[in-house]
C-alpha cells in the first residue's frame, strides 16, 4: 500500500490518496499524516481518496478503526469525505460507527461526490 497527503488551499480541504492492498498500519499512518495537515492548515475538511485500493480487512479492523478515529487526530468538528469504489455494503457501517462516535464521517462510491459534499457542506459544528 502506498499514500500521499496533500493540503489543496484552491479547494480548502487535506486529501489523502491510498493505493495498493490495504494495511492497516499503513491506513493509521496515512490517518494521522492527513489528519496533522488538516490541522496545520486549520483546515476541518478532510478527503480519503481509497478508490485505487483494495481491502481485504474484516469487520473488526474496521470497527476498530473507525471507533477511534480521535487518537489518529481527526478533530470532531471536521468533515471527512471517504471514497471507496467497492465499499461493499459496509459504507453505512463505517458512517454509523464514525456518527456513533461523534464524528461526521460520509463514504462515498465516486470521488466527484465526496469532493462536491466535502466543499459544498460547511464543516460540522459541535
Amino acid at each position: 500500500m502506498e499514500y500521499t497527503v496533500e493540503y489543496l488551499a484552491e479547494k480548502g480541504y487535506a486529501k489523502g490518496r491510498i493505493t495498493g492492498p490495504v494495511v492497516m498500519g499503513s491506513i493509521r499512518e496515512c490517518a494521522v499524516e492527513v489528519f496533522a495537515v488538516a490541522a496545520a492548515h486549520d483546515c476541518r475538511k478532510v478527503l480519503v481518496d481509497s478508490s485505487e485500493a483494495t481491502a481485504e480487512t474484516g469487520i473488526s479492523d474496521i470497527h476498530g478503526f473507525y471507533s477511534r478515529l480521535e487518537q489518529f487526530g481527526c478533530d470532531r468538528r471536521m468533515s471527512v469525505a471517504i471514497v471507496f469504489r467497492d465499499a461493499s455494503g459496509m459504507d453505512q457501517f463505517i458512517e454509523t460507527v464514525a456518527r456513533n462516535r461523534g464524528f461526521g464521517l460520509k463514504v462515498f462510491p465516486v470521488l466527484e461526490d465526496a469532493e462536491a459534499w466535502l466543499v459544498g457542506e460547511p464543516a460540522i459544528t459541535v
